[in-house]
């Protein structure tokens, strides 16, 4: 009983805290739009923006699994 109280305690902080790095990430993402790309089209910096994104995503997963059973990105 106390395993699966821990375990969902665990489980429970993990969710804050990835609610908090979502929340710290988009903000970050909306200042460096508005600052750091004044003179690029709109589309490029959506782009931009995608790729790093899903370069994070693909660093995530990696890190989180082993490499033979993390996920692919075509």
């Amino acid at each position: 009983m106390t395993y699966l109280l821990n375990t969902v305690i665990i489980v429970f902080l993990m969710w804050i805290l990835f609610a908090f790095g979502s929340a710290l990430f988009a903000g970050l993402t909306t200042i460096l739009a508005k600052c750091g790309i004044r003179k690029t089209d709109s589309d490029a910096a959506t782009a931009i923006r995608t790729v790093i994104v899903l370069h994070s995503e693909k660093s995530a997963s990696t890190a989180s699994s082993p490499i033979s059973e993390a996920p692919s990105i075509p």
